[in-house]
């Protein structure tokens, strides 16, 4: 499947170089047009999902995310702000305006890396209706192995402590105001609990409506294609909801989510609180680029 997975990036990249190829012989009068949109969303994130836009070469966008308790034990925690569920760390790198790496660092001891490819990005003149990126991440757990053989963190080997996930994210801003995705993708476990498939696909939506310069509604959502019940533990599909507000030097998200974790392989495949049981979790995340 992985194999697949990358016959497809490479087949969409090299459709990419031909394109701009292409334009490079046509030249003419349409240059303003051919101009690619800017700012689909205004940083590398939605919510928890990636998106399309990309840290400009030879910058650094240094990211800051927490995730709280749940809020229905009311005030007894201060509706969850007593407890952190997560806390990551993160660095992103422009290696140039279409390629982007980064390393971050999650509570309990888990590493997550990615390489993001920037295929295709919308112009002005709707020729490239859509925007396009290619990413894979890769999370590794380093903390200790459980010792209850159905876990999916009895790691007997290195290998099981990673876990991969591949997606392609397919972006349109419709109008200066609202900006949609979709995020078809595969996720592959080296250990998972008992009986819980390696192999896991789920499909993403997500969006942004900007309502003021600086102020704008956010959200996504996962439908995880596999079934809801494993080794006696529900699972459910992640339903992110916030608000985005850039002060120019920084942008803030505030958001509640049902998911209690950051990195792809948690919150896609390990969300065990419902939004129906008011088991959302408040959190913020929070972008900083530099120029190196």
């Amino acid at each position: 499947m992985r194999s697949i997975l990358s016959i497809c990036f490479a087949l969409i990249s090299a459709f990419s170089f031909a394109q701009d190829d292409l334009e490079d012989l046509l030249g003419g009068d349409e240059d303003m047009g051919k101009l690619p949109i800017s700012a689909t969303f205004k940083t590398t994130r939605i919510i928890n999902a990636h998106n399309t836009q990309m840290v400009k070469a030879k910058h650094v966008d240094f990211r800051v995310g927490h995730r709280f308790g749940v809020v229905n034990n009311g005030i007894s925690d201060l509706f969850g702000l007593d407890n952190a569920t997560d806390t990551r760390i993160a660095f992103e790198f422009g290696i140039t305006d279409k390629l982007g790496l980064s390393f971050a660092r999650n509570k309990g001891n888990d590493y997550d890396f990615y390489v993001k490819y920037l295929a295709l990005q919308q112009t002005v003149n709707d020729k490239t209706p859509v925007s396009i990126a290619l990413l894979s991440t890769q999370l590794l757990r380093t903390g200790p192995a459980s010792a209850d053989e159905f876990s999916d963190r009895n790691y007997t080997q290195f290998a099981h402590r990673l876990s991969y996930t591949n997606q392609i994210l397919i972006s349109r801003k419709f109008s200066d105001n609202l900006s949609l995705q979709l995020m078809p993708t595969h996720i592959y476990r080296n250990l998972t609990v008992f009986n819980d498939p390696n192999s896991v696909f789920a499909i993403g939506v997500g969006g942004r409506i900007k309502l003021t310069k600086r102020f704008a509604l956010i959200g996504d959502y996962y439908y995880v294609m596999r079934d809801e019940q494993f080794a006696g533990i529900n699972y459910y599909n992640p339903l992110s909801l916030g608000v985005a507000i850039e002060t120019g030097g920084h942008v803030f998200h505030l958001n509640f989510t049902n998911s209690s974790k950051m990195n792809e392989l948690d919150y896609m495949t390990n969300t065990t609180d419902s939004w129906t049981d008011r088991a959302a979790h408040f959190g913020f995340n929070i972008s900083r680029v530099f120029a190196l």
